[in-house]
């Protein structure tokens, strides 16, 4: 109970525990992946 209290305060404050769902690689540039917080289920796109 206490973890989970606290892994949403986290969360709440910006501080997520991203894992990797998806990566997309390109020829010449980043690619981009997408990651989801393993607490709250936050998904979020950005250049890797």
């Amino acid at each position: 109970m206490a973890n989970r209290l606290f892994g949403g305060i986290l969360c709440w404050l910006g501080f997520h525990d991203f894992h990797v769902i998806t990566e997309t690689f390109s020829f010449g540039g980043g690619g981009i992946e997408t990651v989801e917080c393993r607490r709250c289920g936050l998904r979020r796109t950005r250049q890797a």
